[in-house]
């Protein structure tokens, strides 16, 4: 069995380089503690940076979380926005950087002091990861030949069922049923005001039950049968929304909610509008529809913020109360509040449709 506790004195040194030929650089000099360790979910490296050297080329990860703390030495962090915009800052011990996966937004240190540079490095290990160098051209055209599976889906494909979902504050996923602890103490400290969301039971599952529900949300999400997602903010599960195929011919019925702790900041409005962009999208529906119960003048405003269109009203539609239906056409998105938020997603093979 692998030892759990290890020191980085007792592992080896191990100069970082890129494959040939474009090893001629020398990175930084990293112990690897995860895997010393027995580490299986993330990669934790100690890392030297002589003078000179850097932690890696610029770059950015689709899929896996980085994050680095500064333990000695003054680094410099180089940061290289989607629109190509380069900044850089000076960083000093305790200085800690996170870098969310997916944004596009690539990286690296660098130490140009006269003074070794010391770091702890932390990534996830995920085999789907993708990568994208904007810095290195050469390097990124050595990927295509050799690596196309890793390299960063640059090009928007047509169609696709959306996976992930990032909007400016929000991830979308869909749910796993071990979230389910999780996810029924949100739904409980919730309860009443779930009552107002069209479509909810209006009574508490028993654990066993939500088990089977994520289980049967996700089977229908991989057979496209309906897309229920959970909304995650700074990696915590703040609510959820959902697309549903319920309202006829070229229409799905977008829905959802809000944590209480996090309502009034505009964030359903944000995964109704990724949900919407994904519907009339990659998804390929002509129609979105969301369905208000009549009186719930909150949530009519939101949804007319967005751009949506009253329909009318459906009298004693759900539990003997009325609905009120407002919808959005894909003709119709252009110009609207929706098509102004800044949505990506991406399949189940890290290919981006949005």
């Amino acid at each position: 069995m692998r030892p759990f506790v290890v020191h980085k004195d007792d592992l080896a040194g191990e100069e970082g380089r890129y494959p040939a030929p474009f090893d001629a650089e020398v990175l930084g000099r990293g112990r690897d503690l995860g895997t010393a360790a027995g580490s299986e979910a993330l990669g934790v490296w100690h890392e030297t940076l002589a003078p000179g050297r850097r932690t890696s080329r610029t770059h950015a990860h689709l899929r896996e979380e980085e994050s680095i703390y500064v333990l000695a030495g003054t680094p410099t962090l180089r940061l290289l926005d989607v629109d190509g915009t380069a900044s850089e800052q000076g960083l000093r011990p305790g200085h800690f950087v996170s870098f969310p996966a997916g944004t596009g937004i690539a990286h690296s240190l660098f130490n140009a002091s006269d003074h070794d540079v010391d770091l702890l490095v932390v990534g996830e290990r995920h085999p789907g990861d993708r990568c994208r160098h904007p810095e290195d051209h050469e390097l990124e055209a050595w990927r295509v030949e050799h690596r196309a599976n890793r390299r960063w889906p640059d090009e928007v494909v047509k169609g696709g069922t959306p996976y992930r979902i990032r909007t400016p504050r929000l991830v979308l996923a869909p749910w796993s049923p071990e979230e389910a602890t999780g996810l029924l103490a949100l739904r409980t400290k919730n309860h009443a005001r779930l009552s107002a969301v069209p479509g909810d039971p209006g009574v508490l599952p028993t654990l066993d039950d939500l088990v089977a529900d994520l289980r049967a949300w996700r089977s229908a999400f991989d057979r496209d049968e309906g897309w229920v997602y959970g909304a995650r903010l700074g990696g915590t599960v703040v609510g959820g929304g959902a697309l549903h195929r319920r309202v006829g011919p070229g229409g799905v019925e977008v829905g959802g909610w809000i944590d209480a702790e996090h309502e009034g900041k505009g964030l359903a409005g944000e995964y109704v509008a990724a949900l919407s962009r994904v519907a009339l999208g990659p998804l390929g529906f002509d129609r979105v529809e969301a369905h208000v119960f009549d009186g719930n003048e909150r949530a009519a405003k939101a949804v007319l913020a967005l751009g949506f269109r009253t329909d009318g009203v459906l009298r004693r539609r759900v539990g003997g109360r009325d609905l009120r239906v407002f919808s959005l056409f894909a003709d119709e998105l252009a110009g609207t509040p929706i098509a102004a938020v800044n949505v990506c997603a991406w399949d189940a093979a890290g290919r981006r449709v949005v």
